[in-house]
């Protein structure tokens, strides 16, 4: 059985290397379809495909929000650059003023304060180090979040199959009790008829009529068949694993289709009343359906 998953989790991962530090955050919460928001610093945009190719070959649904943190603790984070061909021009030219019997007080001290021969330039992020180090980073962070999801998911997922035991046990109180439904109001209709005739004969045909019609209209017993069914179909989904949050809400609604409709059929009190337990719990599987990838 493949792993049913909650859309629900938090996962955390860093990376370092040589100084750098990339730290990642993921957080999902439900949603219809996979969205996926990632916040990162301007300089690691480049690797924010990568980020998503990784996330989304794990999770196929929810609201994803992605946080990236980069840390930078180099001891040399810049260089100095010095223009050589401008320096060499300054001290050809203080050689020619000297030579005109100036006093030459030039050295390397006045070259390396002259912000036009010398620059500091800062050392670039190398692209394939810092996606390495994004990919470890989120891999990590991705493996817990899909802990969470996966023990979240467990969760639910008993908690679904203890609630279709009550759809089965609501189904079979109400199959047991439907047929004891057309006998009563067989007797019901034969003590009304007594009452108003009082003491004439009943048309047995005309009574054998209106029996017919009763039963035709209060029978759910192709309701109780599709509740089967949906129930079978419930435990295949589930036994089967993986993304089946979609497939159990879509069975969801048939299976609240035909509890509305065995509710509006009845004319017993108990078979209404469980029609009404059946409503809630599809109607609490329903929220939780809600949280399955």
């Amino acid at each position: 059985m493949k792993t049913i998953n909650s859309m629900t989790g938090y996962g955390k991962g860093s990376s370092s290397r040589e100084g750098r530090k990339i730290t990642i955050e993921i957080k999902s919460v439900n949603h219809r379809f996979l969205d996926l928001s990632i916040k990162m610093p301007r300089q690691l945009q480049f690797a924010e495909d990568e980020i998503k190719k990784i996330i989304s070959s794990e999770i196929s649904r929810g609201h994803v929000d992605v946080f990236v943190n980069y840390e930078d603790n180099r001891l040399l984070k810049s260089k100095l650059v010095i223009n050589q061909e401008l320096a060499d021009r300054y001290v050809e030219e203080a050689q020619k003023l000297s030579a005109k019997g100036l006093i030459n007080n030039f050295g390397v001290s006045e070259i390396l304060s002259n912000k036009d021969i010398v620059s500091l330039e800062v050392i670039e992020d190398d692209e394939n180090t810092m996606i390495s180090l994004v990919t470890e980073a989120t891999k990590v962070a991705l493996l817990q979040i899909l802990e969470m999801k996966s023990t979240e998911g467990k969760k639910l997922t008993e908690d679904l199959l203890s609630k279709i035991e009550g759809i089965s046990l609501a189904i079979s109180i109400i199959s047991d009790r439907s047929p004891y439904t057309i006998k009563e109001y067989s007797e019901r209709m034969k003590m009304r008829i007594n009452e108003v005739l009082d003491g004439f004969e009943i048309d047995s045909n005309r009574l054998a009529q209106e029996i017919a019609i009763y039963t035709d209209r209060s029978n759910i017993d192709e309701e109780l068949t599709r509740l089967r069914g949906h129930v079978e179909h419930y435990k295949k989904i589930i036994n089967a694993g993986g993304f089946v949050g979609k497939s159990l809400d879509f069975l969801t609604q048939e299976a609240n289709r035909e509890a509305n409709t065995i509710a509006s059929k009845s004319n017993d009190s108990i078979i209404t009343e469980q029609a009404l337990i059946l409503k809630n719990i599809i109607e609490m599987m329903r929220e939780q359906i809600q949280n399955l990838e």
